[in-house]
């Protein structure tokens, strides 16, 4: 099965333009929390990710993944001329109403700790389209772990799944600042603040031009500012 996956935080409304361009027929989903990001641990896209059917992964590459490209094809007909995978047992997959129950549970005795369940509640609210519900859990992650980007990030998702644009856009920068290396959350930014300039057509003059403008102008930060987790 082949499946795309756009990152984006304005979510399904967001993507659907682009979706409706390319006449795709294949399989699209949108990940508006960075879930597929920190899963695989990248910062960049496009990306490409071949895995068997026991859930191994046999291919990746970050960065620069083109479908018509000689090299990838050559990857995905070495992956589809592999043996079938002999799967294991299958993995268990928790029902979300008890581990919703299990984190209310846990955050009721103790709300200031830790922050990871501020935020797997938030996330996992905002995964049901509850960004109202979301967002206290969301701000309260973000507080308890300021340098988190991940927590910023999903903060900044529901915000703009509330229509608060500003929000969105500082926590976003929030997020930013402690993942320099991070294109998905500096694109999410742009698409925010620079809408003109991903629609109707993506400008990729005006995407380099203004990222060397942001890279020199973080030069100025001072290097301890930034920080390496990108979740909790």
């Amino acid at each position: 099965m082949f499946a795309a996956v756009a990152m984006d935080t304005g979510g399904i409304p967001a993507c659907k333009p682009f979706y409706d361009k390319a006449g795709a027929t294949y399989l699209s989903l949108v990940d508006p929390q960075n879930a597929l990001g920190e899963a695989f641990d990248f910062d960049a896209i496009p990306n490409g990710f071949l895995i068997d059917e026991a859930g191994v992964l046999r291919y990746k590459r970050v960065g620069g993944f083109e479908v018509s490209s000689p090299a990838t094809q050559k990857a995905i007909d070495d992956f589809l001329a592999l043996p079938p995978a002999k799967p294991g047992e299958k993995a268990v997959v928790p029902d979300e109403k008890v581990v919703e129950a299990e984190l209310r549970a846990a955050l009721s005795k103790t709300p200031d700790d830790p922050a990871s369940s501020n935020l797997a509640l938030g996330r996992l609210l905002l995964l049901w389209s509850d960004a109202i519900g979301a967002l206290p859990f969301l701000a309260r992650a973000a507080a308890l772990a300021p340098k988190s980007s991940g927590a910023h990030f999903s903060l900044g998702s529901a915000y703009l799944a509330l229509g608060k644009k500003e929000a969105a856009a500082a926590s976003l920068k929030t997020a930013l600042r402690y993942d320099r290396a991070n294109f998905v959350i500096r694109k999410q930014i742009w698409m925010i603040e620079h809408p003109d300039k991903f629609h109707p057509t993506i400008d990729w003059s005006w995407q380099r031009a203004q990222l060397a403008k942001e890279r020199e102008a973080e030069k100025n930060d001072p290097p301890s500012l930034t920080a390496s987790g990108s979740s909790l």
